[in-house]
């Protein structure tokens, strides 16, 4: 298969053999890798997907489904939480993890939310 390589031999009952990336070796075609093996989500479970690229999904526990390892933060202010008028502040003692700086009439203030 495409994940082996393919030995020729000199014996006539065994021309040739196939030497897997696992180590083992095998007349038919190596299995396909799998790529929770091992484990690229840390803390959380992987799941094999044939709908990725990179073949496998993380479930982590806190209930949220990455492309990547659980245990690396993710960027709370990716979604845009404070609109287009605001700035984001990823902030780990806040609330929900980040701080909005809003600007309103010509004021700068902060909210733990979206700006108005």
């Amino acid at each position: 298969g495409p994940t082996g390589k393919c030995i020729q031999t000199n014996q006539v009952q065994l021309p040739y053999y196939c030497q897997c990336p696992d180590g083992q070796n095998t007349v038919f075609k190596c299995a396909d890798p799998n790529p929770c093996q091992p484990n690229p989500c840390g803390p959380g479970h992987c799941e094999v997907t044939t709908n990725l690229l990179n073949g496998y999904i993380c479930r982590c526990h806190d209930g949220t489904i990455q492309m990547t390892n659980c245990s690396i933060p993710k960027n709370p202010c990716a979604s845009l939480p404070c609109g287009l008028q605001g700035r984001c502040l990823s902030l780990a003692a806040a609330p929900k993890g980040y701080m909005c700086m809003c600007h309103s009439d010509g004021i700068t203030f902060t909210t733990i939310d979206t700006c108005p």
